[in-house]
């Protein structure tokens, strides 16, 4: 009916909005005549009118056929009804036509002692665009009550499962019968409704015949009031029948998606679900049509087809059984199952009777005709509270309303009195309070001007770090320094909310309230470090910039051994780059008194014949011996031996065999990461000596391809024997990749990286990597990490609230900080740019390629690779031919960090650096990349223009390529345009991408990023 006013804090006021209970009943309630009452109310003491509002100033339903059978809700508190003048528990209520036909009702809650009821009355017919009356009569001792669920919920109006979800769980049609699983009562929108927490449901059934079937029509409705988004709301059907079920979820961003197992009642919406507030949902089907409703108006809608709702079937509330159990997080009310489908006009009459600033009806009318507001003008500081009363005799429904800058907001209704709190306000703010009441012969307006006083300081302050140049090593500090604190706390406001955000470059930091604290910096070049303060009020913030220069290069940090530290056999050494040489510790304790103890280290060269590389001997100090040994990297193997010298005899103790020493690398990522997914079989017997990995259950051994927990991975499989081939070099390589997995389910546990996230079945990902690197003594040995993840984010099922690309960046920063924490030699990242639109929800798979695309832009040692050039391609999953195209791309960027290779041409994918219009009249964009590029005439299918609200604007006609610039030919572009390269949605072809001109690697996609309006100076 009305519109939000942004500029007013309506959330927080309604919240702090009590209403007032000390009004005299004798204003609203009338003795009722004897004469005067239908013969079966007679004896009644009191009555009132109620009128049904279908008109612009109430439910505004313009047009339509008559709605019949229409189960109206009538709400009751202390202030517009006297709980005292009936019975304790409301036995004694009726409701009649305003002709006196009795109605049906059912009270769902009737609550004396605190003075709240919610009934609901079973209306014959309401009409659009008109004003109905209905009676109620109560104040009749010795009368039994007539309340019946069944009565005004029931096959007539087409319902066929009704759950108020109430104090007691009932179905009201009778159809289900609903057992609780561990869901708590709470106040809800009416009554009392039912909270969820994870792993909580109400279970209804699994054999239920009463609900929609095969291809009847069917229409749901809920009330929901979630905590977190991504999860299944209710299900009912069955989940093997396809269209066979019905499973209604709250996706991220939060909005509604239905899933129907491929039926044609699969429907998504568009409209934001709020996250802690209540919003109704429903849900309609018919052959020709599925219509989802949020908050009374149409969200989304689609074709005809059919349905196969299986019968018998079962019914979850919280989630749905099958799939993922009870996932929901929240509050939920009022659902309904209808064998019928409900009118736009039932939806919307629905919404705006149940929500909680009701329009559809009006409260008692009150006696009399006075018509006035006290106090006839407000002047306040802002946070108090004042109270504002009205008279309205006569009028059939009654409204306060917030107005300013045009707008108007709904603050109350069917109330005569109100406290209103002031909002915070940074400077003195006018508005005004209207009360507004709704007469047989038109609608009555008292304005009352609002003042709002600014009477409480925001936070003033300024930030101050220990250095404005930071060397990104040694430990740096930014501190806010809050000038007004004193005057904050004074006015009861000094509490304060910190949000620091750090940009420009990756970095290990912890924040406390007004001080951040850096450690570690992966990066070089400008950081933005940002601070927002609020106390309640309108957040302030403040920037200072930070110049990051990171030293050429860092000492290889050496790991000092556990107590009692031994090798074993098929152990696998790092090296250390700067020596070449890796360290065996040999560390325990000796029973006995042996002269001295020794250690003897045997080396094997590749094709060679055994010889003791060395002979180290010790006195025990207290029975305890600690031996150190180098080992040379390269393709040589070791046999250690321990023992005993006493009398200048050895005795050997203990052999170790089959050891070498190299470098070690991990993979991480999602499935195209674990590249185990194809048709390649399972190979547990080709191996290659000189490549190792560790797994988490069966420890050191030769890695495979694919087939235990030694696997690496289809292209980590052949890049290990790549870079053994090429370099003489032994390889480890660790893969703790996780298929099907957000980044957010990669993070450690924050107070300890060996254990679990959370409870969840990947939310081990980190540890079980943390683990398994640390059971291989390989902490200071990573020399670098391969990634290849992302295709889990390019929608929108994460834990934000909103679309995963517009977190990824961070949540890959704070992990690759516990990377660096954990494996402190970690010095290379490589990254794969993802396949376009592949594998998961994918609707801002471009987005999330962005991303990925800048991420090297945050580190001084990151590089990152196209996947979209590689043939074989895959929609998802690469073939092996595919993986070891992973392999050849990656493979000399490994090369080139790690072995010193130089290369001829650049083995990076051509990444673009600026786009700007080269002409005032704006008919050529130049596109300028790292490195050459090549044009392709086929291009312009995969190049994209839009304006600055994203839609689409000019047009690629055609272009040319010189050295590192590609020149665009354009027409009808908008006057600040974005360009995008390859939509993933769009059917883009291999055969149209840009290659870089001396390398052959398809381009980086780049998304809507800004053409600038004139060319970039240098």
């Amino acid at each position: 009916m009305k519109t939000r006013n942004p500029d007013h804090p309506t959330r927080n006021t309604l919240k702090q909005l009590t209403l007032v209970s000390a009004i005299g009943l004798a204003i609203f309630s009338l003795l009722l005549p004897a004469s005067a009452a239908p013969p079966p109310y007679r004896s009644w003491a009191f009555s009132g009118s109620l009128f049904i509002l279908t008109t612009p100033d109430g439910a505004n339903i313009a047009t339509g056929p008559a709605e019949t059978n229409f189960p109206l809700l009538l709400r009751f508190n202390s202030a517009n009804f006297p709980f005292n003048k009936a019975a304790a528990d409301g036995r004694d209520i009726r409701f009649t036509t305003a002709t006196g036909t009795a109605l049906s009702y059912q009270i769902e809650q009737w609550d004396a002692a605190n003075g709240q009821a919610a009934v609901w009355v079973k209306i014959p017919c309401i009409t659009a665009n008109a004003r109905q009356e209905i009676k109620m009569y109560w104040g009749k001792t010795g009368v039994t009550s007539e309340s019946r669920g069944n009565a005004v919920f029931n096959a007539s109006n087409g319902y066929a499962s009704v759950h108020h979800l109430a104090e007691t769980l009932s179905d009201e049609i009778g159809t289900t019968t609903p057992t609780n699983s561990g869901t708590t009562a709470t106040n809800g929108l009416i009554g009392r409704a039912r909270s969820f927490a994870s792993g909580q449901g109400i279970q209804c059934g699994t054999a239920i015949t009463g609900l929609p079937s095969g291809t009847a029509p069917f229409s749901t409705g809920v009330w929901i009031r979630p905590s977190t988004s991504g999860d299944d709301v209710f299900g009912w059907g069955l989940q093997e029948t396809q269209g066979g079920k019905a499973v209604m979820s709250l996706i991220t961003p939060p909005r509604i998606n239905v899933d129907c197992n491929f039926g044609a009642a699969d429907i998504r919406g568009t409209a934001a679900i709020p996250l802690s507030e209540w919003s109704y949902v429903v849900q309609t089907f018919q052959s020709n049509a599925c219509r989802l409703y949020v908050n009374g108006v149409l969200d989304a809608s689609t074709g005809g087809g059919s349905m196969n709702m299986s019968t018998p079937c079962r019914l979850d509330i919280g989630g749905f059984v099958p799939t993922y159990g009870f996932k929901y997080v929240g509050d939920m009310d009022e659902l309904r199952i209808s064998s019928v489908v409900r009118s736009a006009n039932w939806v919307k009459m629905e919404y705006e009777n149940q929500k909680p600033l009701q329009t559809l009806v009006g409260g008692i009318v009150r006696s009399g005709s006075n018509f006035s507001v006290k106090p006839t003008s407000v002047k306040m500081n802002e946070v108090a509270t004042t109270t504002l009363t009205a008279q309205a005799g006569g009028a059939q429904k009654v409204y306060w309303i917030y107005k300013k800058n045009g707008q108007e907001t709904v603050l109350a209704t069917d109330q005569l009195s109100f406290n209103y709190t002031a909002p915070r306000v940074s400077a003195n703010d006018s508005a005004v309070i209207q009360f507004k009441a709704v007469y047989a012969g038109g609608t009555k307006t008292i304005d009352v001007p609002l003042t709002v006083i600014n009477t409480v300081p925001d936070p003033v302050f300024t930030l101050v770090p220990s250095t404005t140049s930071w060397d990104g090593r040694s430990t740096m500090t930014v501190t806010a320094n809050i000038s007004n604190l004193t005057a904050m706390q004074a006015a009861g406001f000094g509490t304060l909310n910190y949000k620091w955000c750090v940009n420009g470059v990756a970095v290990t930091k912890q924040t406390s309230n007004g001080k951040l604290t850096l450690t570690r910096s992966q990066g070089s070049g400008p950081m933005n470090v940002s601070l927002t303060i609020d106390n309640g009020g309108t957040p302030v913030s403040q920037t200072v910039v930070i110049n990051v220069q990171e030293p050429v290069s860092d000492p290889w940090v050496e790991r000092t051994p556990v107590a009692n530290e031994k090798p074993v056999n098929k152990q696998f050494f790092a090296r250390d780059p700067g020596t070449g040489l890796g360290t065996i510790f040999y560390n325990g304790t000796q029973t006995g008194t042996p002269d001295t103890v020794f250690l003897k280290v045997y080396k094997t060269p590749n094709g060679g014949s055994e010889t003791l590389e060395t002979t180290r001997r010790q006195a025990l100090v207290s029975g305890a011996y600690a031996f150190t040994a180098p080992i040379t990297a390269g393709l040589n193997t070791y046999r250690v031996v321990y023992g005993t010298t006493t009398g200048g005899v050895d005795t050997d103790v203990a052999t170790v065999t089959d050891l070498v020493c190299g470098d070690a690398f991990i993979i991480e990522g999602q499935s195209n990461a674990l590249a185990t997914d194809n048709s390649a079989p399972n190979d547990t017997t080709t191996t290659n000596k000189w490549v190792r990995t560790y797994g988490l259950t069966s420890g050191w051994g030769y890695a495979i391809s694919k087939g235990n927990d030694r696997q690496l991975g289809l292209w980590g499989w052949y890049l290990a024997n790549r870079l053994v081939t090429n370099h003489n070099m032994p390889v480890c390589i660790i893969n703790g990749a996780a298929g099907g997995t957000r980044i957010d389910m990669h993070r450690p546990n924050p107070t300890d990286h060996s254990l679990k996230l959370g409870s969840g079945w990947s939310e081990d990902i980190y540890a079980n990597l943390y683990n398994r690197v640390v059971g291989a003594k390989l902490t200071h040995g990573i020399r670098g990490l391969l990634w290849h993840q992302g295709e889990q984010d390019q929608g929108a099922i994460g834990p934000d609230g909103d679309y995963n690309y517009k977190f990824y960046q961070q949540y890959f920063v704070d992990i690759s900080a516990a990377w660096k924490q954990d494996f402190p030699n970690l010095r290379n990242y490589y990254l794969y740019q993802i396949w376009p639109a592949a594998c998961g929800e994918t609707s801002r798979n471009d987005q999330l390629r962005e991303v990925q695309r800048t991420l090297p832009y945050l580190y001084s040692n990151m590089k990152i690779m196209s996947t979209h050039g590689i043939v074989p391609g895959s929609g998802c999953h690469y073939e092996p031919a595919g993986y070891q195209v992973f392999s050849d791309l990656i493979g000399p960027l490994v090369e080139q960090d790690v072995y010193g290779v130089m290369p001829t041409a650049k083995l990076t994918a051509p990444n673009l650096q600026r786009a700007y219009f080269t002409t005032p009249a704006k008919t050529e964009i130049a596109l300028v990349f790292d490195q050459n590029v090549r044009w392709n005439p086929g291009a312009p299918t995969m190049l994209f223009l839009a304006n600055a609200a994203g839609a689409a604007s000019g047009t690629v006609t055609s272009g040319s390529a010189t050295g590192n610039t590609i020149k665009l030919q354009v027409s009808d572009a908008a006057s600040t345009p974005t360009i995008t390269y390859l939509k993933g949605l769009v059917s883009w072809q291999q055969p149209n991408l840009l290659y870089g001109s001396a390398n052959g690697i398809a381009a980086l996609t780049f998304a809507d990023v800004p053409v600038a309006n004139q060319v970039p100076t240098k």
